[in-house]
C-alpha cells in the first residue's frame, strides 16, 4: 500500500488566518483558527466542525475551487502536482482563487502582494495568431478558476496585462473565444449587455477585437479596486454553499433533495442564512431561459460577501447555448418541473413561483417573452455596428425569438384549455 504523505496548508481570508487545510490518508480536513472571525462557507459553520458530515463538505468545497475538464488537465501539464487530489492542486495554484481565500504553505504568514509579470506582448501575439496553445499555457500563471472554459486571471492596468507572482490579487478574467465554438466571446458579451439593459447587475465586461480572434475581458466582481490597491471579497457558488461536489451542479445528476427541488434548494440554503434573494433568483432564472442560457447551473449562481452582508453575486457566464450549435436542448435546472425548454409555458413559471413564493414571476416571464427578442435584436445591431458583423449575432436573435414564440404559443394553448 502506498502511504499518503500528510501535508498542511494555511488558509487565509485576505490577511486573516482562518484555519488549516490538511491532507491525510483518510481525506481532507479543515480546522478553523480559534481567532477566525468569519466562516468560509455556509456549508462549513465554525460550530459544525464536530459534525460527521463536516469533512465531506470540506472536500466538496475545495473541489469546487479547481478547474474542470481540459482546464484541469492543463494544470498537470503546466505545474505537475503530485496527484489529482484537490489539495495537491491547490498546493500548486492556490495563490489566487475565486473569492478571498489564499492557500499558503505551512507556517507561512499573511502574504504580501503587488508582484506582477507583464504578459501583454505574449497575450496580444496569442490573440492575433493561430497559436495552437491555450491561453493558460501562454501566461503560465498560478491561479485556480473553476469551470472547463479556458480563461486566465489577470491584473489589468493602463491597457497592459499582468499575471500575479506569488499571492498578488488579480482584477479581471480574460476569456479568449472558443476555437471549437467560434463566437463565444461575442455571445457572452451580448448576453451581459442584454441583462444590463433589463436592470440586472452584471460584472464589467469589454470585448477585445484582434486580427482574427476575439476575447472577453471581465472585471472581477469579487475584487474592489481603489487606486493601486486591490481588495479581495469573499464569494462562494451554490455548490459550495449547499455542500455539494461540482458534479452536482447539474440538477439531474443529483438523486435526492437537490434533484427534486432544483432552484428551491438554492433559495432555501440562502434563506437559512437569512439572505433574501427569492425575487432576484427567480427573475434570473426567467432571464436565463429566454436568452437561451440553458446551462445555468448551481455554480453559475454565487453569494458575495460584502461589507453590507451576503448578497447574490452579479450575473456571469451567460451564453445563448442553442446559438452555438448542436448542444442537447435541456435545462440544467428545471422550471416548474420541466427540463425541456421546448415545453416551458407560463404554467411552469406559475408553479415555479409557488415553489419559491415569488408569485409575480409568471407575469415577469410573460413580459420577457414580449420584450426580450426586440432588446436582443437592438443590442445585436449595436454590437455589429461597433465590433463588426458576425454570424453569432443573427443566431442569437433567431434563437431568442424562437424561444419567446414557442413559450407564448404554449401559454396561449394552455389558457384556451382552461
Amino acid at each position: 500500500m502506498i502511504k499518503i504523505s500528510e501535508k498542511n496548508l494555511n488558509v487565509f481570508l485576505n490577511d486573516e488566518k482562518v484555519g488549516i487545510l490538511s491532507k491525510k490518508s483518510t481525506g481532507l480536513f479543515f480546522s478553523y483558527d480559534p481567532h477566525a472571525k468569519q466562516a468560509i462557507s455556509l456549508s462549513l459553520p465554525r460550530e459544525g466542525q464536530t459534525s460527521p458530515f463536516f469533512q465531506n463538505k470540506v472536500q466538496f468545497f475545495i473541489d469546487n475551487l479547481i478547474p474542470e475538464g481540459d482546464a484541469f488537465a492543463l494544470v498537470f501539464k503546466l505545474f505537475k502536482p503530485v496527484s489529482r487530489n484537490a489539495f495537491d492542486i491547490l498546493y500548486c495554484i492556490g495563490q489566487e482563487v475565486a473569492g478571498a481565500l489564499l492557500f499558503c504553505e505551512e507556517d507561512a504568514i499573511a502574504p504580501q502582494n503587488n508582484v506582477y509579470r507583464d504578459v501583454t506582448n505574449e497575450v496580444e501575439a496569442f490573440l492575433r495568431t493561430k497559436d495552437p496553445r491555450s491561453i493558460e499555457e501562454v501566461v503560465r500563471a498560478r491561479f485556480s478558476l473553476a469551470g472547463a472554459q479556458h480563461k486566465v486571471a489577470i491584473y489589468f492596468a493602463d491597457d497592459r496585462i499582468f499575471v500575479p507572482e506569488d499571492y498578488s490579487p488579480t482584477t479581471h478574467i480574460l476569456k479568449p473565444d472558443s476555437r471549437e465554438f467560434p463566437g463565444t466571446a461575442r455571445n457572452e458579451h451580448l448576453c451581459l449587455d442584454v441583462a444590463k439593459r433589463l436592470g440586472f447587475p452584471v460584472c464589467q465586461h469589454e470585448l477585445l477585437i484582434r486580427q482574427g480572434y476575439d476575447a472577453l475581458l471581465l472585471g472581477r466582481y469579487d475584487r474592489v479596486r481603489t487606486n493601486n490597491t486591490v481588495r479581495r471579497l469573499h464569494q462562494e457558488d451554490f455548490c459550495q454553499a449547499m455542500g455539494l461536489p461540482p458534479i452536482f451542479k447539474y440538477q439531474s445528476t443529483h438523486i435526492g433533495r437537490y434533484g427534486e427541488y432544483g432552484l428551491v434548494a438554492l433559495l432555501e440554503t440562502a434563506q437559512a442564512a437569512h439572505i433574501d434573494i427569492a425575487d432576484a433568483l427567480a427573475k434570473r432564472c426567467a432571464f436565463s431561459f429566454f436568452v437561451g442560457n440553458f446551462d445555468a447551473h448551481a455554480k453559475n449562481y454565487s453569494l458575495l460577501y460584502t461589507d453590507h452582508g451576503i448578497e447574490l453575486a452579479p450575473l456571469y457566464d451567460i451564453l445563448c447555448i442553442p446559438a452555438l450549435g448542436s448542444f442537447e436542448r435541456e435545462l440544467s435546472m428545471d422550471i416548474g418541473g420541466s427540463f425541456n425548454p421546448d415545453t416551458i409555458s407560463s404554467n411552469n413559471f406559475l408553479m415555479q413561483g409557488y415553489d419559491m413564493e415569488v408569485y409575480d414571476i409568471e407575469a415577469y416571464a410573460n413580459t420577457l417573452a414580449d420584450i426580450l427578442p426586440d432588446i436582443v435584436f437592438d443590442v445585436a445591431k449595436e454590437h455589429a455596428k461597433i465590433y463588426g458583423s458576425h454570424q453569432i449575432y443573427d443566431k442569437i436573435v433567431h434563437e431568442c425569438t424562437q424561444i419567446a414564440m414557442q413559450y407564448k404559443k404554449l401559454s396561449q394553448q394552455n389558457a384556451r384549455e382552461l
